[in-house]
């Protein structure tokens, strides 16, 4: 390593903004990769700066990694030729939480089949999820309406008590499917607070979730830009 490429020095720098400011397919993997970290960790600052371990370049010691892990995840979806970038992903985190998935198991055969098995659960189970969730947000309902009615009398009764079901987070209500009542019913302002969790679960697999929900809601959901929050 040269006299100026010592870590801190502008050529370190300069370096550094190259490789995260391209605009190459594995650094939308990575910042995919991001966004469900972010939400799965809380940690909103994930890969706001470079990350050498990650994504190559010179690290704080001095020494050169040539290759990002991006790099491979993406070589690896090409060979599958898999386009699905978020659903892979996606259905990676969802299949192994509690646990956070690192970059690196994302490379081979085991994230491959954990996609498609995941997907596969997704396809057989979704609509009996819906219902179930239906009867989830129906209990909720009933209990809020009893809580309000003690306190207040007036025809928005009914509308707070289902706002009170789909804001609580104790309830077996997916982010999705908070998002997809609290849109439906006009209170925007809770929708915007599961909307990020909501875009991430959808994308997972936007083709199953579109039968299930409406090819309307994907096109909200892709075209909003909501505030990130911890999932």
């Amino acid at each position: 390593m040269s006299r100026g490429q010592f870590v801190g020095s502008p050529l370190y720098f300069v370096r550094q903004l190259t490789l995260i400011g391209t605009t190459t397919m594995y650094n939308n993997i990575r910042e995919i990769y991001c966004r469900y970290r972010r939400a799965y960790t809380g940690d909103t600052d994930y890969g706001r700066k470079v990350m050498p371990h990650l994504d190559g370049g010179w690290d704080q010691y001095g020494n050169l990694i040539e290759f990002s892990v991006w790099q491979s995840i993406d070589r690896f979806l090409q060979r599958k030729q898999c386009t699905d970038y978020f659903g892979f992903v996606g259905c990676n985190f969802a299949a192994v939480r509690p646990r956070i998935i690192e970059p690196s198991e994302l490379c081979g055969e085991s994230a491959w089949k954990r996609y498609h098995k995941y997907r596969k659960y997704l396809q057989e189970n979704l609509p009996e999820l819906f219902e179930q969730e239906v009867l989830e947000l129906s209990f909720g309902y009933n209990k809020y309406l009893k809580l309000v009615k003690s306190e207040q009398n007036d025809e928005f009764i009914p509308l707070r008590a289902i706002r009170l079901a789909l804001a609580d987070r104790c309830l077996n209500l997916s982010p999705l499917f908070r998002f997809f009542c609290a849109h439906n019913l006009g209170f925007v302002d809770l929708a915007e607070i599961f909307g990020e969790e909501a875009q991430l679960q959808y994308f997972q697999a936007s083709d199953l979730y579109a039968r299930v929900y409406s090819s309307q809601l994907g096109d909200l959901l892709c075209n909003a830009d909501f505030p990130s929050r911890a999932i």
